[in-house]
């Protein structure tokens, strides 16, 4: 969990997100599905985490649970906009290289 700081979260070498919001948390996704991380969590400046047994949490205190729950809200929500601005630029007919800047 971040405590402060900034980071960008990158997979396969695409840049998908800057976040600087305190209780921001990494990693969930690995852990709701029980897989590996799939996502590399860099720093952007000098930065705290905490470290918690995220099963735990999520198991003994809800509003850890809550929390979650509206943190992949937001980002689903986010992701569904992203995918219909970019489906909206490729039925317009624009080029791909417009579009990937775009999205």
């Amino acid at each position: 969990m971040l405590e402060e700081g900034l980071v960008e979260v990158v997979k396969d070498g695409v840049r998908l997100a800057e976040l600087g919001e305190p209780g921001t948390m990494f990693g969930e996704l690995a852990l709701l599905l029980g897989r590996p991380h799939t996502c590399d969590v860099l720093t952007m400046e000098r930065s705290t985490f905490r470290v918690a047994d995220a099963a735990g949490l999520l198991r003994d205190d809800p509003a850890v649970a809550l929390h979650l729950a509206s943190l992949l809200a937001r980002r689903l929500d986010l992701a569904n906009h992203a995918l219909v601005e970019v489906r909206q630029q490729l039925e317009a007919g624009q080029p791909r290289g417009v579009i990937s800047r775009g999205a």
